[in-house]
């Protein structure tokens, strides 16, 4: 066999060779995590003992970030502890976004994942959801200043987690707006208020009720609506 004849054989191994590491390379999905339990601490999420994401305090989301999709198993424990609080186990779909929150209490940690829709709005619109994450909270309508108008009705304590359709955003028209959670089926029993949500057209948004109904008013722990930015 030529010199010639074992360079041409070489050369087609090592891009057969490569063409295979490149099939094998893993497929991604991306997450990110939501701390939303008032009396938890600052907390780290950890994927096969290495650490994945850090120092999330509440009530904060951290960035996406990528991993290897298929079945995760996460270890949640206190920033710069080794012993987790708890494990989360999900199934997550490869080229997805997916949004994991942790909320009420510490000694009563919940959790609820769901994939996150990264269509764009309407033109000319804004995309938002609610979740209901207040412990000890009844439910809840989501009024917009100005009309007033309704965003979300009779919206109780995690009812996403059985009602998934829930989780869809509602489009929305741009702009600066005050939005108040006030109790289910009444015109002003207010619950508590965001005095400025400025939706911005081309954005989505999550509307977030956190926090202990029983602790004191105004307090961090409080019951309090915040906005997170999706997209």
């Amino acid at each position: 066999m030529t010199k010639r004849s074992l360079a041409s054989i070489f050369l087609l191994s090592v891009i057969i060779l490569a063409a295979c590491k490149k099939d094998e390379t893993p497929a991604q999905t991306n997450i990110r995590f939501v701390h939303m339990s008032p009396n938890a601490p600052t907390l780290d999420y950890s994927i096969s003992n290495v650490l994945f994401i850090g120092n999330n305090a509440y009530p904060s989301p951290t960035p996406y970030r990528p991993t290897n999709a298929g079945t995760v198993t996460v270890s949640v424990s206190q920033t710069g502890s080794t012993t987790p609080l708890f494990n989360i186990n999900g199934n997550f779909a490869a080229d997805k976004y997916y949004s994991v929150f942790l909320f009420d209490s510490v000694a009563n940690l919940k959790i609820t994942a769901m994939e996150d829709d990264r269509t764009a709005p309407p033109s000319g619109k804004s995309n938002v959801r609610f979740l209901h994450l207040g412990t000890g909270q009844g439910p809840v309508d989501i009024v917009r200043a100005g009309g007033p108008i309704k965003l979300f009705t009779n919206r109780s304590f995690n009812d996403h987690s059985t009602t998934p359709s829930l989780t869809a955003y509602t489009a929305i028209d741009p702009g600066p707006f005050s939005v108040s959670a006030i109790v289910a089926g009444t015109v002003n029993t207010l619950v508590t208020q965001l005095p400025s949500f400025d939706a911005t057209a081309g954005k989505s948004y999550t509307l977030v009720l956190r926090g202990f109904k029983n602790a004191v008013a105004l307090s961090p722990q409080a019951i309090l609506l915040g906005v997170i930015v999706d997209k």
